[in-house]
């Protein structure tokens, strides 16, 4: 078996990336289906991850926001001082170290250079994807090349491609808020599981939650659709025809779509445009979602476990407005409105209960 190259280990941390935060279905099958393509693939990934494992410091300094400062030297300089720092207590061999560091530290190049470097869109590095993440409780603005704006909610990731002929973001998990700069010679699309939202110029959010979608219009037309997708590169997909012509809707502003990604139901209705987005500002809004939903989003602010002692909570209708910095408060204040129970006695749990 002949050695992974530089590229195999740059997709394999990117499949680190995805795996850590609970994947869906159709990323998982896609990881096998990428482990399994190449001999190489099993061996840059064994060796990602052990690598990923290790470099607590790269993890919360290398390649954290922080790190967007003015000077490129001094981005890349912190950098290079976070790697060195992570890898001194390292046994690899020279030979280990070098061809896995290499590779991780030009991924981290990449990555800070497209934080803040504006991209020429006819380039062909432009046509490339770039895959952003947040970390638990943070919201993440980013300036895309197009001039289009996205905001990623907490513990969400997004790979985004910017190109000479379309605009596409593949929202792999969590939240994103969209502020879409209109170029009509350039669609925007973004991909969550098996559905595709379109637009031209537009505000909007998508939600992922496993095999289900939310898309709410805060401003302009949205083109939903159901659609087919293949496995490519890490966590990316590419979409193809839509299934049938009754698996689509166009939402406008107030309004959103909840999609079923496994029966391939889109269901719309009307929604507040005030809480589209609210999580921007650390808001948490609900309108009749089942606390199951409620927890889902409160697990991606907070390290502690959050579990149903009692499953059948999870159906439970809650209405109500939290605030994000404040997840353990917001669990706590449940009990006053509904029949419900918070045990938070240990350390790295949370634990939901039914009223006796």
């Amino acid at each position: 078996m002949s050695e992974p190259s530089s590229d195999q280990i740059q997709q394999a941390l990117t499949w680190c990336t995805i795996l850590s935060d609970e994947p869906s279905e159709l990323q998982r099958s896609a990881f096998d289906q990428w482990l399994q393509r190449e001999p190489e693939h099993q061996t840059a990934f064994v060796r990602a991850e052990k690598l990923w494992l290790g470099l607590d410091t790269l993890k919360e300094h290398a390649l954290k926001p922080s790190l967007t400062k003015p000077l490129l030297s001094e981005r890349l300089d912190q950098a290079r001082r976070s790697l060195h720092a992570a890898l001194q207590p390292s046994t690899w061999t020279l030979v280990t170290r070098v061809a896995v560091v290499l590779p991780l530290l030009a991924f981290a190049v990449t990555l800070l250079l497209t934080r803040e470097t504006p991209i020429d869109h006819t380039s062909e590095w432009a046509k490339a994807s770039t895959l952003f993440s947040s970390g638990v409780g943070e919201t993440r603005p980013i300036q895309l090349a197009d001039g289009s704006t996205i905001t990623l909610g907490a513990s969400s990731a997004a790979e985004v491609s910017i190109g000479a002929g379309q605009r596409q973001v593949h929202l792999l998990h969590g939240d994103l808020l969209l502020d879409v700069f209109s170029d009509p010679k350039r669609p925007f699309s973004v991909i969550s599981n098996h559905t595709k939202a379109l637009v031209l110029g537009t505000e909007f959010e998508v939600r992922n939650r496993g095999q289900k979608t939310v898309i709410a219009v805060k401003e302009g037309i949205v083109d939903v659709r159901i659609v087919d997708q293949r496995p490519d590169s890490p966590g990316s997909t590419i979409a193809t025809e839509q299934r049938s012509t009754d698996q689509q809707v166009l939402l406008r502003a107030g309004s959103r779509a909840k999609i079923d990604g496994r029966t391939g139901k889109i269901q719309s209705e009307s929604y507040p445009v005030s809480a589209i987005g609210a999580w921007k500002n650390d808001r948490l809004v609900y309108y009749g979602a089942p606390l199951s939903d409620v927890v889902a989003d409160a697990r991606r602010y907070t390290k502690r476990a959050i579990l149903f002692e009692d499953k059948q909570l999870a159906a439970l209708r809650i209405n109500a407005t939290f605030n994000g910095k404040d997840i353990e408060g917001m669990l706590m204040t449940l009990p006053a409105m509904y029949p419900i129970t918070i045990d938070v006695s240990h350390a790295s749990t949370i634990m939901l209960r039914a009223k006796p």
